[in-house]
């Protein structure tokens, strides 16, 4: 399923969520039915708040948004 998911949070800087590396590794996993909720919450509202990273020597690390930058949809501004 092909849907926009809109981003209404505000932020410093816009990235291509390509670059984002985990900086967590599998620290944290998430269920199915977890993702589920997740990613029907994000259909619904969007992206409300930051992926928060650490930029360090020309790299993005996500610091908090892991599971946000996993799901696997479709986003636009």
């Amino acid at each position: 399923m092909n849907k926009l998911i809109r981003i209404t949070c505000k932020y410093n800087e816009l990235v291509d969520i390509g670059t984002l590396k985990d900086f967590q590794g599998s620290l944290k996993t998430l269920s199915k039915e977890g993702y589920e909720k997740l990613k029907l919450s994000i259909q619904k509202y969007g992206f409300t708040f930051p992926i928060f990273v650490w930029k360090h020597r020309g790299k993005y690390n996500i610091i908090d948004g892991h599971q946000r930058k996993n799901y696997e949809g479709n986003f636009s501004r």
